[in-house]
């Protein structure tokens, strides 16, 4: 059985589907100017770190959708919901992007690469 490769989340009681296609993961990597991996692996968790993947994630549905769009919806969810808390949505938008088949497939070549290397030493 094939595990989703997407992620829903809610924001503002509206559900959204969060999928990290290979055009996703080129946008992420444009707007940090480095690797996903790099992105992935010194992501601090922030209000801007987290619209920038929730964007992301999005834009597969609405490609015409802007960072501060997303940053609008997470202010209304965080003015509404006294609950809000930016760690969990930190954590949905990480494992939606490394459940994704693209993030997968690069990360098995990298591993690849790696085994290969350390069978030379």
């Amino acid at each position: 059985m094939t595990q989703a490769t997407f992620s829903k989340i809610k924001i503002n009681g509206e559900e959204y589907i969060l999928k990290f296609t290979f055009n996703a993961i080129s946008d992420l990597e444009e707007h940090y100017q480095k690797g996903i991996f790099s992105v992935v692996q010194g992501a601090t968790i922030g209000f801007n770190t987290v619209r920038n993947f929730y964007w992301a994630g999005m834009l597969w549905k609405n490609p015409n959708l802007q960072p501060h769009h997303v940053g609008a919806m997470l202010e209304q969810e965080m003015e509404e919901n006294e609950d809000f808390d930016i760690q969990e949505h930190m954590e949905e938008a990480v494992k939606a992007l490394t459940n994704s088949k693209a993030f997968k497939l690069m990360m098995k070549r990298a591993e690849a690469k790696q085994a290969r290397e350390d069978s030379k030493n």
